[in-house]
């Protein structure tokens, strides 16, 4: 980081914008064909090279009417049809506990990355998926849910199975948003001095790490790091989007376009309410509590979070 500047010196990496795959499974997929064309125009003009659009056979649905397929799932048909209208390098994610996944379901674009969620401990559903890939020679990473929680030694492993089995990019994934960023450091640096394929770097906030891990993981070489728009998406919800492109172009970066995109996936007006009413990040940026208030704003973990922290109820505030 410049610190007369604000703006991170090292541009040895690449944001991955994830708001139409995790930020719409946090809100159970509301957007539309034309408002996902429309925002990867936004990233385009952003400068944002990569975005993650959606699974491949996953769970959800898509606006009624907007694709021929009311499930929400990148199909071929579909994958083809954005990369034709999108010059960005758009990834898909397949969860490998998916038992159904067929593999006609799965694109041929070579230019078209599929991410493959993995535990440690399913690792033959994983080589299921890895094999469907390799048949149609595409692309993969390997996205190592939880990874903060294994030892050392089980994340080199797995990462050097990933290797072995051709994959592109080792995806460190803090899936719970427990990590802090020593954790990421040591095993980023671990990883980073083992491993021939690239790093990858997918925070969640549930603590208020999700930025600070972020910038340790480009610190510690991770080449791609996944954002998404207002940090929105399952769990605690991610890195920023804005935050980033903040932080990457500086004065350059266009923040009317930022507004644009907040306003196209109806986020900026109910977002930014909640946040002034509900005091939004006082335990973390994403947090439980937070989820609680949203469900009920007036419910007794509400009164006692605020009286923590302000000596009052929500009511007198």
């Amino acid at each position: 980081m410049n610190e007369s500047t604000g703006v991170i010196s090292n541009k040895n990496f690449e944001l991955v914008d994830v708001t139409m795959r995790d930020g719409a499974l946090g809100r159970k997929f509301p957007y539309s064909l034309d408002q996902l064309k429309e925002y990867l125009r936004i990233l385009e003009d952003l400068g944002i090279k990569y975005a993650e659009v959606g699974f491949i056979d996953g769970p959800g649905k898509w606006t009624e009417g907007e694709v021929n397929s009311p499930n929400y799932d990148v199909t071929p048909e579909l994958n083809e049809r954005l990369h034709n209208e999108s010059p960005l390098k758009l990834w898909s994610m397949i969860d490998s506990d998916n038992p159904r996944l067929k593999s006609e379901q799965v694109h041929t674009n070579k230019e078209s990355l599929v991410r493959l969620t993995a535990d440690i401990d399913k690792k033959h559903l994983l080589q299921e998926k890895i094999d469907i890939c390799k048949q149609k020679n595409i692309p993969f990473s390997v996205n190592l849910k939880h990874t903060g929680g294994y030892e050392l030694e089980q994340i080199q492993a797995m990462a050097e199975f990933a290797q072995d089995q051709g994959a592109s990019i080792f995806y460190i994934v803090d899936t719970s948003g427990t990590m802090i960023p020593a954790r990421v450091a040591q095993i980023a640096r671990q990883l980073k001095n083992t491993l021939s394929i690239d790093l990858g770097f997918h925070g969640h906030d549930s603590m208020g790490f999700a930025a600070a891990n972020s910038l340790t993981a480009i610190d510690e070489g991770c080449k791609y790091i996944d954002v998404s728009l207002c940090g929105i998406g399952a769990g605690g919800g991610n890195a920023i989007t804005e935050t980033f492109a903040l932080l990457t172009k500086g004065q350059d970066c266009d923040w009317n376009r930022l507004i644009e995109a907040g306003k196209l996936l109806n986020i900026s007006p109910e977002y930014r309410e909640l946040q002034e009413r509900i005091f939004w990040g006082f335990i973390g940026c994403n947090s439980t509590v937070k989820k609680e208030l949203m469900n009920n704003p007036e419910d007794e973990i509400a009164k006692k979070a605020m009286e923590w922290k302000y000596g009052k109820n929500i009511k007198q505030g």
